[in-house]
């Protein structure tokens, strides 16, 4: 079988076009200046993948506490609905980016700001007579799960 994500094609990052119309010392400043990019670029997609990963190890972490945790639909491209236990929070923003999703949900499911929980969670911080629970955050808008 065939993995998708084997060696690092899959990653898109934008090659550097040289210009030989330039003077050397233009054309090394414009490639120093593209690769400063590429570096960002890839930094922050590793520090997605790392939180993709702890998201993954976060849901087995529940699903193995007897927690059930599943995801549905919610208000378009990059939105859903994450639900443990009987209570649930919206992750991501209407037509937002994979990885602001990743971030919301990364951050709903540990404990740092996000959404408020509605329902039956299991929380560190305050429940709100509305029945949302606040977290530990300055903001009052994550939740800790156990």
């Amino acid at each position: 079988m065939s993995e998708p994500y084997e060696g690092y094609g899959w990653i898109k990052v934008k090659r550097f076009t040289d210009d030989p119309s330039k003077t050397w010392e233009e054309r090394f400043k414009a490639l120093m200046k593209h690769h400063e990019a590429e570096a960002t670029f890839l930094i922050a997609k590793v520090r997605e993948l790392g939180k993709c990963e702890a998201i993954i190890k976060k849901i087995a972490e529940l699903a193995n506490a007897a927690q059930p945790v599943t995801f549905e639909g919610d208000w378009g491209e990059n939105t859903i609905t994450l639900s443990i236990g009987k209570g649930h929070t919206h992750c991501g923003v209407p037509d937002g980016t994979f990885e602001g999703l990743v971030v919301s949900l990364y951050n709903s499911l540990h404990g740092g700001p996000g959404l408020s929980w509605a329902g039956d969670i299991p929380a560190t911080g305050v429940q709100d007579e509305h029945g949302l629970h606040h977290g530990k955050d300055p903001g009052g808008s994550g939740i800790a799960l156990p």
